[in-house]
């Protein structure tokens, strides 16, 4: 897509976004550095941007001048707001893709990574939306690298519409390809919980948008829900699981997929050391009434010794379970163990069934 037809959908896109987001998008997503100097130039009234800390801060991130911003962070709060929208360096260097001030600034003491502005979004909300505004042109690789980087640092989304607009507009001009990484981009640096839920909430409620099945996102989302049933421990489990009417109460065009997923996560969860409820069993014996079963009499079935000790530890840390098996001196066996690696060799099975699954 080039020239006419790239600003064409790019102004179909700003019809369904929130004011906010749009806002952004036509202003900030694919600003230059020459303009962002010329925007920033426009606010020199402006108190918290007047200080000459803050601006040799705002020059060194916009001339993507390593040794200006290192010098600068000698003194100077990585913190400071730069321009009218309360935004700090972190934010700033997303907008302008600058990978490298993007890493140094998150390896900085005191850098606050999940930083609002005014408009209360987080700097993972804003990379969200400059990773999509871009996802045609050729910065958008550095875009995702930033993104990743995020995400490694545990940085966490603020502003919901931030998410809302990438699933909506995706899912409108039918940008699978978009999602899909997302997705598998969260499989392999996020543990976020939070943005596990607004994933999950976004592709349920915004499926009657969706022209094709929304099967493939939610099978491939659920990779990522059993990621964290498995990183978690049970203290969090409560609040992953809470994603899980998503998948119960979204429309799936295949019932083959839909049980296999089920039968996933519902072991997964299950062995991690979550209780069903009579109304979640309900809902699962509408999707395969022998799971649903097998849920009812997990109570009263006999356990391992083994696993007995797996629950009491994932029950008791406080810490995730890569945090808790990092401090412990026990054989990479055990701690493959408690981290489900049985149940993963289960399900790279075929020769099973749900009936006689005991742990």
């Amino acid at each position: 897509m080039m020239g006419n037809e790239q600003s064409e959908v790019h102004n179909k896109w700003l019809t369904c976004i929130p004011k906010i987001i749009r806002e952004f998008s036509i202003s900030e997503s694919n600003v230059s550095s020459n303009a962002y100097i010329m925007d920033s130039d426009t606010d020199s009234d402006s108190d918290d941007v007047c200080s000459e800390q803050s601006q040799l801060l705002e020059t060194a991130v916009v001339d993507n001048d390593r040794e200006k911003l290192l010098e600068a962070l000698h003194d100077t709060n990585p913190n400071l707001p730069l321009n009218e929208k309360k935004e700090n360096a972190l934010i700033v260097a997303i907008k302008l893709s600058h990978l490298e001030m993007v890493n140094i600034l998150l390896s900085t003491d005191h850098c606050n990574k999940d930083f609002i502005n005014i408009h209360d979004c987080s700097a993972l909300d804003i990379a969200l939306i400059t990773a999509f505004d871009n996802s045609i042109e050729p910065r958008h690789s550095v875009c995702w690298q930033i993104v990743s980087l995020l995400f490694d640092h545990h940085a966490e989304p603020s502003c919901k519409d931030a998410m809302m607009y990438i699933i909506r507009t995706a899912f409108k001009f039918e940008h699978a390809s978009f999602i899909h990484r997302l997705i598998q981009t969260l499989i392999e640096h996020a543990s976020s919980y939070r943005i596990h839920e607004t994933l999950l909430e976004k592709l349920h409620r915004h499926q009657p948008m969706l022209t094709n099945s929304i099967d493939p996102f939610l099978e491939h989302a659920s990779a990522f829900s059993i990621k964290l049933i498995k990183l978690h421990n049970r203290n969090i489990l409560p609040l992953v699981m809470s994603a899980f009417v998503y998948y119960i109460e979204s429309h799936w065009d295949s019932k083959q997929i839909r049980a296999r997923v089920f039968m996933q996560l519902v072991v997964y969860a299950t062995v991690a050391g979550w209780h069903w409820s009579s109304k979640e069993v309900l809902h699962i014996s509408k999707v395969c009434e022998d799971l649903a079963q097998w849920c009812r009499c997990w109570p009263s079935r006999p356990a391992s010794l083994c696993h007995l000790s797996r629950v009491v530890i994932r029950s008791t840390t406080p810490l995730s379970m890569t945090d808790t098996l990092r401090g412990l001196s026990l054989p990479e066996t055990v701690k493959d163990y408690i981290m489900l690696k049985d149940v993963d060799n289960l399900f790279s099975k075929n020769d099973w069934r749900i009936e006689s699954v005991l742990f």
